[in-house]
């Protein structure tokens, strides 16, 4: 809780808002004699109290004050905001503030309010409408109550930390490493194809969507061959049907720069391009190549959609992890496949020399083998 003196015994009585950098500024710069609150002078104790700590705090801090909870908080707090909500927020309800995070933020000021409770959380996901954009952000938090010099509770004061980039980071390292196990077990194309499929769907914060074309034998048309995410009407697929260089996707595919497969998406391209369940907004597309048989000659694209949060190096690392997975597996699986027919082959030859009649089938009694004498009786 708050410590609570009397910042009105001062003999400035507006002491409790000096320092606090440029949200001390904004407060002490603001018309406040015909707000809610009224005149600085005239505030509560407890409330003067708690914007002296929290201005002048290293920590991000948040106050909710009264029965409409009206804000402060501290420069620390403002990259929580971001552009948009500050500095309206200043001095505005909470529920005005964040309407899109409202029905989960409300209980819990509700329990602090009326218990008394103080109340912690790591790491909590909320979908917060940031810049514009709705965006997956996580936070660590506690709320505690804010009393008045009588004892009774009149507002909520939060410590909060953004844990958004620590949770993305142990989530994709996770989630690569049960891809690299299923990768590693396959023994299938198709199973590497679904072994993708299901981490794209599990990591639709990251990947919003994924496209997979391959090449033709001549390396002139490129063919899908798996999507995630992506709504089948969407422009993008039309787009990307063919690899003739015309079209800006063609012509990033073609490019020998990495920089040139990172593209911007038309606006706005939600309206038509995402499946539910995925709310996020998709920014950017990021164009990978997978080289199966050499590292000079792409054998197929993945096109993965970029979330609206800042694309990093680990983000850049993240696109690459998953395509040098799979070029790993769909090697192994290809040189596999190459041995097993070329075995059949060279058994195939010395079969039909054979004066005998060769065939084989499987456990289920199913024929796999025939020779040519076989079929000629």
């Amino acid at each position: 809780m708050i410590a609570d003196h009397d910042p009105t015994r001062d003999e400035d009585p507006l002491a409790f808002m000096q320092g606090g950098g440029a949200m001390g500024e904004l407060i002490r710069g603001r018309d406040w004699q015909h707000s809610e609150l009224g005149p600085p002078e005239q505030w509560p104790a407890a409330l003067k109290s708690a914007i002296s700590s929290v201005l002048n705090s290293g920590t991000a801090m948040h106050i909710a004050w009264g029965d409409n909870l009206l804000q402060f908080y501290n420069d620390a707090y403002i990259p929580i905001l971001t552009a948009g909500k500050h500095p309206a927020a200043l001095g505005r309800s909470v529920k005005e503030s964040f309407p899109e995070i409202w029905d989960f933020i409300w209980p819990l000021f509700d329990r602090v309010l009326n218990k008394g409770e103080a109340i912690a959380m790591e790491n909590a996901g909320l979908m917060l409408c940031r810049d514009g954009q709705l965006q997956e952000s996580f936070f660590s938090f506690s709320y505690s109550p804010l009393k008045s010099l009588a004892g009774k509770v009149c507002g909520v004061a939060t410590v909060c930390w953004e844990t958004t980039e620590e949770v993305i980071i142990k989530r994709r390292e996770h989630g690569l490493r049960l891809l690299t196990e299923q990768l590693t077990a396959a023994t299938t194309i198709q199973e590497v194809r679904h072994a993708v499929l299901g981490h794209v769907e599990g990591h639709r914060g990251d990947l919003p969507f994924l496209l997979w074309y391959e090449c033709d034998e001549a390396l002139k048309t490129l063919h899908l061959v798996m999507s995630c995410g992506i709504s089948a009407e969407a422009p993008l697929i039309r787009e990307l049907g063919t690899q003739d260089g015309r079209s800006t996707l063609g012509q990033a595919i073609h490019s020998t720069a990495p920089i040139a497969r990172l593209l911007g998406l038309p606006e706005p391209a939600t309206d038509w391009l995402l499946d539910p369940p995925c709310a996020m907004d998709v920014e950017r597309v990021a164009i990978e190549p997978l080289c199966y048989v050499n590292y000079s000659s792409p054998d197929a694209y993945l096109v993965f959609g970029v979330s609206q949060r800042p694309f990093n190096a680990s983000s850049k690392n993240f696109l690459e992890s998953i395509c040098h997975g799979v070029e790993r597996a769909v090697r192994r699986i290809s040189a596999v496949e190459f041995e097993r027919r070329e075995s059949l082959r060279q058994f195939a030859e010395v079969t039909a020399v054979v004066p005998s009649l060769v065939w084989m089938s499987n456990a289920e009694g199913a024929r796999t083998f025939v020779s040519k004498r076989w079929l000629d009786f």
